[in-house]
């Protein structure tokens, strides 16, 4: 089924389809006009606090947005004053928390931004990687834009690049820690 936008507005959208074919397409979300969302890089799936599940969606556009829905067809942007950059390519769940990496698609910064939140509904996003905070070691920390995430044998694995190429790094425990240090 060819699916033809008319009049094209170059808002984002999330569709679903039923995997038998029984039913058609759906469009489930279109962003609003005044949101600033052009399109989505990356949704996952959640159990906060072990509880019903929910997917994610993360938003690019003029500022890295977070959605959520609960049964897969309302969805709601998260409210947000903590989280920079314009887009996502990457988020994980381990350990009861939801991580998220962003970045500026017009300035990929040299310093990850990574956050985690156990619901972001209702906690803020917090800062994992933060060049501002004291005693921060910047070879001790992962460099450049975070382009992927995965969770193996307990520990955190993100993948970044920047103008010397690509680094794999890895949580020294369960969860990631800021190295700090003189």
């Amino acid at each position: 089924m060819l699916i033809k936008p008319d009049p094209v507005d170059n808002l984002a959208e999330i569709w679903r389809y039923k995997k038998n074919g029984k039913l058609p397409w759906e469009r489930v979300y279109k962003a609003p006009g005044a949101s600033g969302i052009t399109g989505f890089r990356y949704m996952i799936k959640d159990r906060p606090f072990g509880g019903n599940p929910c997917l994610y969606a993360a938003a690019f556009g003029q500022k890295v947005q977070i959605l959520k829905t609960t049964n897969g067809v309302n969805w709601f942007i998260l409210p947000d004053t903590v989280l920079q950059g314009t887009s996502s390519r990457a988020m994980v769940t381990h350990k009861g928390k939801l991580y998220v990496a962003t970045i500026d698609e017009a300035n990929p910064s040299t310093i990850p931004q990574l956050y985690s939140s156990v619901d972001p509904e209702f906690y803020p996003w917090e800062p994992v990687i933060d060049a501002n905070a004291p005693g921060f070691v910047p070879d001790k920390n992962p460099r450049g834009a975070i382009s992927n995430m995965a969770v193996f044998n307990d520990k955190i694995y993100i993948a970044t690049s920047n103008s010397d190429g690509v680094q794999v790094w890895r949580t020294n425990r369960a969860e990631p820690k800021l190295m700090t240090g003189p």
